[in-house]
């Protein structure tokens, strides 16, 4: 049987399946190594400037109203 003797485990995590799978495997191989500690390095994507703007400004465009309402970023998105 091989033994691992892993102390410190680190998974760059972007919620993609790759990492998902990546994030599995580095889960198992910790479970294996007595007193091993797993970090996850969470990667956020770049936003989209339209994204990043309607988040910023939250306002939502209706055709049939004149003006734009001011709505809370968490509704818009």
């Amino acid at each position: 049987m091989i033994m691992l003797d892993y102390k410190r485990i680190l998974v760059p995590y972007d919620g993609s399946e790759y990492a998902k799978r990546a994030l599995d495997r580095a889960v198992s191989v910790a479970r294996c190594c007595d007193g091993a500690k797993l970090f996850i390095a969470t990667v956020s994507r770049p936003m989209p400037p339209m994204e990043k703007i309607a988040r910023e400004k939250a306002y939502v465009f209706d055709a049939d109203k004149k003006k734009p309402e001011k709505k809370d970023p968490g509704q818009v998105i």
